[in-house]
C-alpha cells in the first residue's frame, strides 16, 4: 500500500510489496507495455515502482487491481487488446498486406502512424521489421532539389533513385506538373530579380525600360520580367521600386 511521509508518497512494501509484484512480472520492455497496458497506466509509472520512486495511491490502485490485487478504482481494467497485442496484430497485417499503405487503409492508421509504431515494436524485440526503403527522401527535399537543378533526373540522381522509384514517390507525395511548374516558375522569377539588382548596381540607380532596351543583358531580361509578372510595372511594384 501507500503511505505518506514528509517526502510526499512512497511504497509501503509490507502489504504486499507492489515492487516486488511487479519485479516478477517485468522483466523486459514487452512485459512493460503488456502490464502497462493491463493496468490502463503509463509504461513510466511502471518503472517508477521499479526504481523505487513514488507514485500516485490511485495509480497504485489501478495497478494493484489489474494484477488482481484489489477491486478496480473506478474505471475498471481495459477489456481492450494490450499495446503488445496490437502491434503483433499491426505486423501480422504488414506481413500479410506488404505496404504500410494497405494497413494503414485495413486499420485506419496514417502510413506514417503505421511505420511508427512498427518501428517501437522492433526496438522493444517484439518482432523484426526492416523496411524496404529505409530512407527515402521526404517531399520537401525532392521539391528543394527540383529547385536547385529543375530537372527531374538530377533529383533523382542527387538522391540515387530510380526515375521509376522517383515517379513513384512523385505519386505518393502527390507531387503534381503544377506544383513542378510553380517551383520551376518561382526559380526564375528569383533569377530574375537577381540578374536585375546586378544590372541595376552597375549602372547606378534603377533602369527605365528605355535604358533597359539599349541594354544587351536589359533586352533580355525585360523580356524575362514581362513573362514571368505580366508586366514591368508589375515586376516594379513587387520589388517597391519607384518608378521613374
Amino acid at each position: 500500500m501507500m503511505q505518506t511521509s514528509s517526502g510526499g508518497i512512497v511504497l509501503d512494501e509490507s502489504v504486499p510489496s507492489l515492487f516486488s509484484e511487479v519485479a516478477k512480472i517485468v522483466r523486459d520492455e514487452i512485459d512493460l507495455l503488456e502490464v502497462s497496458s493491463r493496468c490502463r497506466v503509463n509504461p513510466t509509472t511502471l518503472r517508477k515502482i521499479l526504481e523505487a520512486r513514488p507514485i500516485s495511491h490511485y495509480a497504485e490502485k489501478k495497478i494493484r487491481a489489474g494484477l488482481g490485487f484489489a477491486p478496480s478504482p473506478g474505471e475498471g481494467v481495459s477489456n481492450r487488446p494490450s499495446t503488445v497485442t496490437r502491434l503483433r496484430e499491426l505486423h501480422r497485417l504488414y506481413r500479410e498486406k506488404g505496404t504500410l499503405a494497405a494497413v494503414g487503409r485495413e486499420t485506419g492508421l496514417s502510413r506514417e502512424r503505421v511505420r511508427q509504431l512498427l518501428v517501437r515494436g522492433a526496438k522493444i524485440g517484439l518482432f523484426e521489421y526492416a523496411p524496404l526503403f529505409p530512407s527515402l527522401p521526404s517531399k520537401e527535399k525532392i521539391l528543394d532539389d527540383y529547385r536547385t537543378w529543375l530537372k527531374l533526373d538530377a533529383v533523382a540522381e542527387a538522391n540515387r533513385l530510380s526515375m521509376t522509384a522517383l515517379r513513384r514517390l512523385q505519386r505518393l507525395y502527390r507531387i503534381t506538373p503544377e506544383e513542378l511548374a510553380a517551383v520551376r516558375n518561382d526559380r526564375r522569377r528569383r533569377e530574375c530579380i537577381d540578374r536585375y539588382l546586378v544590372l541595376a548596381e552597375g549602372i547606378g540607380h534603377h533602369p527605365t525600360t528605355t535604358e533597359l532596351q539599349r541594354l544587351k543583358e536589359g533586352r533580355s531580361l525585360q523580356w524575362q520580367i514581362r513573362k514571368r509578372w505580366g508586366s514591368f510595372d508589375a515586376f516594379r511594384r513587387e520589388l517597391k521600386i519607384p518608378s521613374p
